[in-house]
């Protein structure tokens, strides 16, 4: 999860490259979306991230 267009794109690409499949999110609430029903095996997300809070 992360709100920097530019920055997750850097990231989807350095993963994709490596042979991951990449879901980017840019918001807590489309995180939620995309991830429920799904497992993975890594999550990046960015720690001051302001646009949602867990309870």
């Amino acid at each position: 999860m992360e709100d920097d267009a530019a920055l997750s794109m850097m990231l989807k690409e350095l993963f994709e490259g490596e042979g991951y499949e990449v879901v980017v999110a840019r918001d807590g609430q489309r995180a939620l979306q995309l991830g429920f029903g799904r497992h993975f095996v890594v999550l990046v997300f960015d720690r001051g991230f302001t646009h949602y809070r867990g309870a």
